[in-house]
């Protein structure tokens, strides 16, 4: 457990009754880790006095169905405000950009706490805590939580945070396969796994059950897919219409550039779908994977993203013919793994 989480975690229970009320932003798109870290983080501080929001820009997809507490969380609506007796924690995101409409948050709260597994271009600021060697924010809330327990001398964790936060861990390192699991993880894990936590069952459900519609557009990616740089690349693309013809939404994808890392050969994945909004104004999503021989953040970095070394996005938007922009992807990673 690192100094700077035990710190904000006596800094926290040092807020003044009427700053204990807590606004939990995540970012948008939220994933598995990010939505398991903001139910966890909610839950405890509940149990310490604070009043918790979660909010969330989207719906929780359908594939995090088996999460327990899914029921505190709240979508954003239009021009929605922070109360002025909150505080705000974002999680699994260290920029305002990350949090879509609800960036307005980001300057109106009185006090702003950060946590953060990403990797950081600039220093971090007052009460940010960025731990780019954790596999997930998770596994942070994990810590902070055990932070939380030590200071109050309350028994905070039970079994529904332990099963979600093995989820955010489980789905953030790949079934704890990816390079960001570290001999911590595992630690965590095991406690997590004492408690009584299936994770047998959390694997079936992050991995192993995926609807016919989902099935078919990955089918869909696997036919579009190309290959160039003597097979080290793989990329796919998809347009609106396609989503429309396998019947799913864009946040149904993220897998898709997984499987096309898993191709024989392949050094850098990369699966691009157009995004269209509700301006009119378009943009093409990357989900980028890569194996050990690629950085794939410092990748994401050199098109305004950002992300993990071997898991990472970025969003461009398209100004003219979509697939002039496409094409731009593509040549920069030809020159990337060049």
């Amino acid at each position: 457990m690192s100094q700077k989480i035990k710190d904000l975690a006596k800094l926290f229970l040092t807020q003044e009754d009427s700053q204990r009320a807590v606004c939990i932003l995540p970012h948008v798109r939220s994933d598995g880790d990010a939505i398991s870290s903001s139910l966890v983080l909610s839950t405890a501080l509940e149990k310490l006095g604070f009043r918790t929001r979660v909010l969330l820009e989207e719906k929780v997809p359908d594939l995090y169905y088996f999460m327990p507490d899914l029921e505190k969380i709240e979508i954003y609506e239009a021009n929605q405000r922070l109360p002025e007796s909150f505080v705000l924690f974002v999680l699994d995101c260290h920029e305002a950009s990350r949090l879509g409409q609800r960036a307005i948050f980001w300057q109106e709260a009185q006090e702003l706490y950060v946590m953060d597994h990403h990797q950081v271009q600039e220093a971090p600021k007052a009460h940010f805590v960025i731990e780019s060697d954790r596999s997930s924010t998770a596994e942070m809330v994990y810590y902070f939580v055990k932070s939380l327990e030590e200071v109050s001398g309350q028994t905070l964790l039970d079994l529904d945070m332990a099963n979600n936060l093995t989820t955010g861990i489980y789905l953030d390192t790949g079934g704890l396969r990816y390079s960001n699991t570290g001999p911590d993880t595992y630690r965590v894990m095991a406690e997590l796994r004492e408690m009584g936590v299936p994770v047998d069952r959390i694997s079936e459900e992050a991995f192993d059950q995926v609807p016919i519609e989902e099935a078919r557009a990955r089918g869909l990616a696997l036919m579009k897919a190309r290959t160039d740089c003597d097979g080290r690349l793989i990329w796919c693309f998809f347009r609106v219409r396609e989503l429309l013809a396998c019947s799913v939404d864009s946040d149904q994808l993220g897998y898709i550039s997984s499987m096309l890392k898993k191709i024989q050969g392949t050094d850098l994945a990369i699966f691009m779908q157009e995004d269209v909004h509700a301006d009119g104004t378009a943009s093409l999503r990357l989900s980028i994977r890569s194996s050990e021989d690629f950085n794939a953040a410092a990748f994401a970095q050199s098109l305004g993203g950002g992300g993990h070394l071997r898991a990472s996005g970025a969003s461009l938007p398209i100004e003219g013919d979509i697939y002039d922009t496409v094409h731009y992807v593509v040549n920069q990673a030809k020159a990337a793994l060049a």
